[in-house]
């Protein structure tokens, strides 16, 4: 039998809805400041942590939440979020370039770079190549 735990937020955090079109999307629901911010996930461009404070980048927002990065890297989807570092988890969509100059960093489609930590290059790469065509 399944772990009911992992079940969970595997599922349960980022359901598949559909819109009044018929077409499918997920969202995920965000505490901050008292307000549940539905932020659907496609709109997301990054997250970023400081201390137990988590920043959502979004395509027309910033919205602060406390909670960890565990707790998201856990509960979004892997094959739309990467995780660069410690404190940074990118969605792939918006990845426009990697530098390698001085160190890994990701530039992203809205002009933000976001560092990559040295032990994570190589899960980068491998995620970047088996998404892009070569």
């Amino acid at each position: 039998m399944e772990n009911p735990k992992k079940a969970h937020h595997h599922f349960y955090p980022v359901p598949l809805l559909v819109n009044e079109y018929g077409a499918s999307y997920r969202r995920l629901l965000v505490l901050s400041s008292g307000s549940w911010h539905l932020i659907p996930l496609d709109e997301i461009i990054r997250l970023e942590s400081e201390g137990n404070y988590i920043t959502f980048f979004t395509t027309t927002r910033k919205v602060v939440t406390i909670n960890t990065m565990k707790h998201y890297i856990e509960i979004l989807p892997e094959e739309m979020f990467f995780q660069s570092h410690q404190s940074h988890i990118v969605n792939l969509a918006f990845i426009e370039q990697v530098s390698f100059r001085e160190g890994c960093c990701l530039h992203l489609k809205n002009g933000d770079v976001v560092p990559v930590a040295h032990t994570r290059k190589d899960s980068l790469k491998q995620v970047l190549m088996a998404k892009c065509l070569k």
